[in-house]
């Protein structure tokens, strides 16, 4: 017996040995690859540690668990408040924890940004912890990197600016680690990497999470359109270390539908004359497209539209589109809105108003009046002084420099007033020598034209004319003398010399002297221009001979 048992013993002495040795060999390749083929662990040496919660709104703490119609109810466009809380080993000089949501979910958006974890309510992060409130840090959160213009162009809002919150540390730095190359997409997840120091075992690392609303993204399109449990978070790793079953995702039902509010358009129009009406078109845009419609308001009456049914929180702006034709004699001055770009409020009517100014179309006119100080001339070197008012007769101020013209005289006229108010005016003169020509003519004409400046324009008047009739008196004088002035009994010849005088103030023509004893009486002299016109004053010679035989009287004309 002994010697079988003590068989026995050696066997398993010998086995035990074996054993020994493989396990001393499986032990030192651990050593030296264990890290390398090892999985992480999902808490490592028991000093790493993290949890994550979210509030409940309705039951008022924070939920270790899902959100579900019985203890939370949220809008579109709230921010839910997330906390993590966080173990750490103090002994490393910095940690990190990454965060994960998800975006987007069969394509629709459901926690499309972060926010500051208070942006909505206010509960304490500390709460239920040793972690102090009143010691704390924050770090702006970047830009969401798939919001950004180059990879989203659906995104109608904008994102709303928030803080990374930590209890009990100081936080470094915030990255977004591969995030996805578009906001578009069937399931995408935006990863978030938060650095921290601190020299405490335990923090509270609180942020919001943004729910995707209409007013972003159009009906259809936000976290009210996805079905199950689409708004999910989680946190990936602590210090490399990966942090197991820890997603938090919160039901469809939790989500109140929005209900809708209205926007009405009331038309105002200054200015305009009695009994004016008209149709005004206007476009509203919400939210840069993602509500749009065109409709038209008629003034007076009703004066206003109302547009149903549009999502809440939508900023909507108001256009107005081509105005109708002015009344005559008005134009349109630049119109003014009201309220224009304020959000839409559920189940309320959102006024924005349109005020239309009629002004009275500037109309400048300028008016002249001529007139002459003398009522006739009557001999050439006379003198006529004009005047030439000068009236602003439209709805605008005028200004120098003021000027006429005249087509038969230069016009002076003053340089000041620098303005002309409608209904003032300004007298211009001039004075106009008459000529022979004139008093030839029997009267003055001339006409004229008055200037005046509006703006860069220059505005000009009526034409007006004035005539100045001439005093005529046409007037002829001859003197006739006999040579010789006696002759012998018998009779002989006689030549007779007439001198024909422009005795009037008008220029004669076709002159012709006759004598009723002598013919043919003949032009001798006289003429000094050779016009064949005896001017006033001046004096034409003729002769005729003849023979006569007894006393004779004869007559010249």
């Amino acid at each position: 017996m002994s010697r079988e048992s003590t068989h026995t013993f050696g066997a398993r002495s010998r086995k035990g040995m074996v054993l020994f040795w493989a396990a001393l060999f499986v032990f030192s390749l651990l050593l030296q690859y264990g890290s390398a083929i090892a999985p992480k662990p999902v808490l490592a040496n028991g000093t790493t540690s993290a949890s994550l919660d979210q509030w409940a709104n309705l039951a008022t703490k924070w939920q270790n668990g899902n959100l579900n119609q019985s203890n939370s109810a949220w809008h579109e466009g709230d921010s839910v408040p997330f906390r993590a809380l966080i173990s750490v080993d103090t002994s490393a000089s910095s940690h990190t924890i990454d965060i994960q949501y998800n975006s987007t979910q069969s394509g629709k958006h459901a926690y499309d940004y972060l926010t500051s974890y208070d942006r909505t309510v206010s509960p304490d992060p500390t709460s239920g912890t040793s972690v102090s409130p009143s010691s704390f840090t924050t770090l702006t959160i970047p830009p969401a990197p798939d919001l950004a213009s180059s990879a989203c162009s659906t995104f109608k809002g904008a994102q709303v600016a928030g803080v990374m919150t930590l209890f009990g540390g100081t936080i470094t730095g915030i990255t977004y680690p591969n995030p996805p190359l578009s906001c578009e997409g069937s399931a995408n997840k935006v990863t978030m990497e938060i650095t921290f120091t601190t020299t405490k075992a335990d923090l509270v690392l609180a942020w919001g999470g943004h729910i995707g609303s209409q007013a972003d993204w159009g009906a259809g399109n936000s976290a009210g359109a996805i079905s199950g449990s689409p708004y999910h978070q989680r946190i990936l790793s602590l210090d490399g270390v990966t942090i197991g079953n820890q997603d938090r995702s919160m039901k469809a039902n939790v989500i109140i539908p929005p209900n809708p509010g209205s926007l009405a358009i009331t038309k105002t129009v200054v200015g305009a004359p009695a009994g004016y009406s008209a149709v005004f078109p206007v476009s509203v845009d919400c939210n840069q497209g993602a509500y749009t419609t065109d409709t038209t308001i008629a003034y007076p009456s009703p004066g206003s539209v109302t547009i149903p049914n549009i999502t809440p929180g939508l900023a909507c702006t108001v256009t107005e589109g081509t105005l109708p034709a002015a009344p005559s004699g008005y134009i349109w001055g630049t119109p003014t809105y009201s309220n224009n770009g304020a959000a839409i409020v559920a189940g309320s009517t959102v006024t924005v108003g349109v005020t239309n100014t009629l002004n009275v179309a500037p109309a400048p006119h300028l008016t002249l009046a001529k007139s002459a100080a003398e009522a006739n001339y009557s001999a050439a070197g006379d003198v006529i002084h004009y005047s030439y008012l000068l009236t602003n007769s439209g709805n605008v101020t005028l200004s120098a420099p003021y000027t006429v013209s005249d087509d038969k005289t230069t016009v002076a006229c003053p340089s000041t007033p620098a303005t002309l108010a409608p209904l003032a005016s300004v007298t211009c003169t001039a004075t106009y020598t008459v000529t022979q020509a004139d008093v030839d003519a029997g009267s003055v004409t001339n006409v004229a034209t008055g200037h005046a400046q509006y703006g860069e324009t220059t505005v000009g008047s009526n034409q007006d004319t004035v005539t100045v009739p001439g005093i005529q008196g046409p007037a002829i004088h001859i003197v006739k003398t006999a040579n010789p002035t006696s002759l012998p009994y018998g009779g002989g010849s006689v030549t007779y010399t007439y001198d024909v005088t422009n005795a009037g103030n008008v220029t004669l023509s076709h002159v012709v002297v006759g004598d009723n004893k002598c013919s043919p009486v003949s032009y001798v002299s006289g003429d000094a221009n050779d016009d064949q016109l005896l001017q006033v004053g001046e004096t034409w010679h003729y002769t005729c001979t003849t023979t006569i035989t007894a006393t004779t009287t004869n007559t010249a004309t």
